[in-house]
């Protein structure tokens, strides 16, 4: 089995973005959206996945590896090479940056910690057949 490096780059980047697929996209999106606009946000994150996966692929190796090489002019010479805008290529750095954020976290030593002004939910009250028990479970 393939072990993943300890630091999240644009490779991993890639590789995460060609796991996705129409089905879990639908069931991440069956949980957030009206089911009638399903079918236009799946068209839409499949788009924008492509958009991302063809920069990533015009990327030289170096690139994926070591994303702080990425300047102004790197970025420009990828827009040219595959002929999308700088925004693009922009949009795209920032929403990596966004996930390795969240990879570091998930996998730093301490626990996950809470944004401040996050809010705690409660655990709400599971439904118990009181028949078979007797009663009703109250967390």
């Amino acid at each position: 089995m393939n072990k993943r490096k300890e630091t999240y780059d644009l490779a991993m980047y890639e590789q995460d973005l060609n796991r996705l697929n129409h089905e879990s996209i639908e069931k991440e999106l069956l949980n957030s959206v009206n089911a009638n606009d399903i079918d236009e946000h799946i068209k839409q994150i499949e788009k924008s996945t492509k958009k991302s996966l063809e920069i990533l692929r015009s990327m030289t190796k170096e690139e994926k590896v070591n994303p702080s090489i990425i300047d102004q002019n790197r970025q420009s010479d990828i827009s040219r090479r595959i002929g999308k805008p700088v925004e693009d290529i922009e949009h795209l750095l920032m929403n990596y940056e966004h996930m390795k954020k969240m990879y570091e976290k998930i996998h730093s030593k301490g626990k996950p910690t809470q944004p401040a002004g996050a809010a705690v939910l409660p655990i709400p009250e599971r439904p118990v057949n009181t028949k078979a028990i007797g009663k009703k479970y109250v967390p």
